[in-house]
C-alpha cells in the first residue's frame, strides 16, 4: 500500500516542481515509509510514496513502459496480477519487474482504457501517456482507496490526502459551506465533495481523463440494478449458500497473496469471524489482532476468545482506556485528513498501530453489513413502516409522549446502543421518506439542530443546499425498485465508501499497514445485489444468506448475536478525560475566532450532555472532531 501524488504544468508556473513534489510526497510519508520516488518532466511530476507488499526488491515507483513514454504511480493490490502476468507473457510482453503495478501500465498500453476492466483489487491509479499529453486518474470499484484532485487555470494536481494536496501552492484551503452543512447532517462528507472548496475526490469506479482541454469523467463500472422480484430467481437458499461460499473463500484466498506474512483483525462479530474462519484454513497459525474495552457493554473479548480458541489463532490484544484516547486526541485532526465523525477511528487507529508491529498486511470484515444488510437500521425501517400506518395525530402524541419520557421513565444511559438512544434515534426518522430517514438514523444534525450551532454569518451559506441532494443524485444512475436495495446501493455509495473505508484507511495508513477487504470483492458485491432483498433481510433477520454461511463455520452465538459496531465509551469519555480538551476547543475563544459554530448553542449540548439530562456525545463528537481538523488544517471561510 501506497501513496501519491502529482501535478500537471500545461500553464507555466511560479513553483520549483521538484521541490513541490517531494513536499507533498513527504506529507504522505506514513503511507509508504520503506521508498519513494519522483518523475518530473516539463509538463507533468508524478511522486510515490512505497509500502512494500508485492515484489520487495524490484516494485519501486514511477514504473515506466518499455518505450518510456508512459508512467505509472500506483495505490493498492491488484489480486489477479500473476494471472495477468502470463497472459502479459503470452503476448510477448516485456515485463522488468514481478509487481502488479507494471502490469497495469501494460494493460492500458494494450487495451488503452478498457484497461480498468481486467482488475481485480483495490487501487487508485495516475497514468501519464506522454505520447497524448494525458494524465488518467483511476478508482477501483467500491472506492477502497483515495485520490483527492483540484483543477484551476489549465492544470490539475491530485494526491492520496487532503493534507498532501493543500501543500502545492496553487490549492487554496477555503471552507465549503454546503459541505460543511453535509458534515453535519452525515458526519462524513459524501464524495466527489470534500470540505474545502474546488478540491473533489474521485468516485468509485470513475475514471477521469485531463489533458490541456480540460477534464472528461465517466464510471467503468456501476452498481448492478437487477430490479429482481420475489421468487423470479431460480436456485434454492442452499445453492445460493453453496455459491456465496465460492466466492469468498476465492476473495479471502487472493487477498492473502502477498510477499509478505498476512494477518487478521478479529472484533468478535459475524464478518471478521468468518473471514478469520476461512482464513485460517489457507495459512498455519494465522495471527490475528484485536482491541479489548473495559466497559461492558463496549468488550466483545468473550467472543474473540471464542474464535482465537476455536482456530487455534496467534492472537494478540491490547485493552484501550480513555488515557489512550487522550494521548492522541490532538493528533486526530492530521489523522482523519478530512472532518469525520466516526468515533471508531480510535479503536481502528490503536488497533492497527498494535497490529503494524508484527505484520504489515491484514484481512478485515468491512462491507459485509452494506451488501448483506446488517445494520439494525434495516429492520427499524421495517418497524417504522408499520408505525407510519397509525393515523397521523396519534403517531405525533405518541412520539411526543415517548421523547417526554426520556430523561425520566426512561432514563440516560452511557451504554453502547441503549433504550434511549434507540428511541430516540427512531423518531428522528419519522414522517421523512425511507431514504433520508436512513440517512438521518445513521448521521448527526438535523436542520433545527443545525441552527442553534452554526454562527448566523455562516449560516445562511451553509443551509443554501438540501444536504440530501447526493441521494437524489446517486438514485437517477440506477433504476432499483425494492427500498431494501435502495438503501443497501446508497449505504454502499456513501456510509462505507466514505466513512467506513475512508476511517479504515486513514487509521491503517497513518501506521504504516494494509487492509484488505474480501467481502468488497466486485463478483460478491454483484452476488448480492442480484439477490432478491429476501436473502438479505428476512422478516427482521438481518445478513439472512450470510448468517447462514457462517453458521458452516463459526459458533451459532457469535452468528446470532446483536450487532454491537466497533463503538467506544464516547459518551462517558467526554463526562471525565476528555472534559476539559473539549471545553478548550468548543470554548467561546476559540469558536469566535473561527467564526462558523455559534457558542451559546454549542455550550448548551455540552451542558446537557454534563448534566446527564439528554446524550448528546454524537453532535459534540461531531463538533469536535471538525474544530481538532480546522485547527490542524486552519483553513478560512
Amino acid at each position: 500500500m501506497c501513496g501519491i501524488a502529482g501535478f500537471t504544468r500545461f500553464n507555466k508556473k511560479n513553483y520549483d516542481a521538484t521541490i513541490v513534489i517531494e513536499q507533498m510526497c513527504n506529507k504522505i510519508a506514513h503511507r509508504g515509509p520503506d521508498g519513494y520516488g519522483y518523475e518530473n518532466q516539463e509538463k507533468i511530476s508524478l511522486g510515490h510514496r512505497r509500502l512494500s507488499i508485492v515484489d520487495l526488491e524490484g516494485g519501486a515507483q514511477p514504473i515506466y513502459n518499455p518505450n518510456n513514454n508512459s508512467y505509472i504511480v500506483f495505490n493498492g493490490e491488484i489480486y489477479n496480477y500473476k494471472k495477468l502476468q502470463k497472459e502479459l507473457k503470452l503476448r510477448n510482453y516485456e515485463l522488468k519487474t514481478s509487481s502488479d503495478t507494471e502490469v497495469v501500465l501494460a494493460l492500458y498500453e494494450i487495451h488503452g482504457l478498457d484497461f480498468l476492466q481486467y482488475l481485480e483489487g483495490m487501487f487508485a491509479i495516475a497514468i501519464w501517456d506522454q505520447n497524448k499529453e494525458k494524465l488518467i486518474l483511476a478508482k477501483d470499484r467500491m472506492g477502497e482507496k483515495p485520490i483527492y484532485y483540484h483543477i484551476k487555470d489549465g492544470d490539475i494536481v491530485f494526491s492520496s490526502e487532503l493534507k498532501s494536496i493543500v501543500t502545492h501552492p496553487e490549492v487554496p484551503r477555503i471552507i465549503s459551506p454546503e459541505a460543511f452543512n453535509k458534515f453535519l447532517t452525515y458526519e462524513y462528507i459524501p464524495s466527489p465533495h470534500t470540505i474545502l472548496k474546488n478540491i473533489h475526490k474521485v468516485e468509485a469506479g470513475e475514471i477521469i481523463c485531463f489533458d490541456k482541454n480540460g477534464a472528461t469523467k465517466n464510471f467503468y463500472w456501476n452498481y448492478p440494478s437487477h430490479n429482481h422480484l420475489e421468487g423470479d430467481i431460480n436456485f434454492s437458499k442452499d445453492e445460493l449458500v453453496h455459491q456465496l461460499d465460492e466466492l469468498l473463500r476465492t476473495s479471502i484466498e487472493t487477498r492473502l497473496m502477498a510477499d509478505v506474512p498476512v494477518g487478521v483483525l478479529l472484533s468478535g462479530g459475524i464478518d471478521s469471524s468468518l473471514v478469520t474462519a476461512i482464513a485460517s484454513e489457507f495459512t498455519d497459525k494465522l495471527q490475528s489482532f484485536s482491541i479489548y474495552f473495559n466497559e461492558k457493554s463496549y468488550d466483545e473479548s468473550n467472543y474473540i476468545k471464542k474464535i482465537t480458541s476455536k482456530f487455534s489463532l496467534n492472537h494478540h490484544s491490547e485493552y484501550l482506556s480513555s488515557k489512550d484516547m487522550v494521548s492522541i486526541f490532538d493528533k486526530l485532526g492530521n489523522i482523519m485528513d478530512e472532518p469525520m465523525a466516526d468515533p471508531s477511528i480510535v479503536p481502528t487507529y490503536f488497533l492497527s498501530k498494535m497490529t503494524s508491529k508484527k505484520v504489515k498486511t491484514v484481512l478485515g470484515g468491512d462491507g459485509a453489513d452494506e451488501i448483506f444488510a446488517g445494520y439494525p437500521t434495516y429492520t427499524a425501517n421495517k418497524l417504522i413502516q408499520a408505525y407510519n400506518v397509525i393515523p397521523f395525530e396519534i403517531r405525533t402524541s405518541l412520539t411526543n409522549f415517548t421523547k417526554s419520557l426520556i430523561g425520566k421513565a426512561i432514563p440516560v444511559s452511557n451504554n453502547n446502543i441503549s433504550l434511549d438512544f434507540k428511541l430516540k434515534q427512531f423518531f428522528r426518522g419519522a414522517n421523512v421518506a425511507s431514504e433520508v430517514r436512513f440517512f438521518r438514523w445513521m448521521g448527526g444534525f438535523i436542520d433545527q439542530e443545525k441552527r442553534d450551532v452554526i454562527n448566523k454569518d455562516f449560516l445562511e451559506q451553509s443551509l443554501s443546499v438540501f444536504p440530501y441532494e447526493d441521494i437524489n443524485r446517486l438514485l437517477s444512475r440506477v433504476n432499483i425498485l425494492n427500498e431494501t436495495d435502495r438503501l443497501l446501493y446508497l449505504s454502499q455509495k456513501m456510509y462505507l465508501m466514505d466513512d467506513i473505508l475512508v476511517k479504515t484507511d486513514r487509521a491503517s495508513m497513518q501506521n504504516s499497514l494494509e487492509i484488505r477487504a474480501p467481502f468488497l470483492d466486485h463478483n460478491i458485491v454483484e452476488f448480492a445485489a442480484a439477490l432478491p432483498s429476501r436473502f438479505k433481510l428476512r422478516g427482521l433477520k438481518t445478513k439472512y444468506i450470510l448468517k447462514e454461511l457462517a453458521l458452516k463455520y463459526i459458533p451459532s452465538e457469535i452468528v446470532n448475536r446483536p450487532k454491537k459496531g466497533f463503538g467506544i465509551p464516547i459518551t462517558e469519555w467526554l463526562k471525565n478525560d476528555l472534559k476539559e480538551p473539549m471545553m478548550d476547543l468548543l470554548s467561546k475563544k476559540s469558536l469566535d475566532k473561527d467564526g462558523i459554530l455559534n457558542y451559546q448553542g454549542v455550550n448548551t449540548l455540552i451542558k446537557e450532555h454534563l448534566e446527564g439530562s439528554a446524550n448528546n456525545r454524537k453532535l459534540i463528537w461531531t463538533l469536535l472532531t471538525f474544530q481538532l481538523w480546522n485547527r490542524e488544517f486552519n483553513a478560512s471561510i
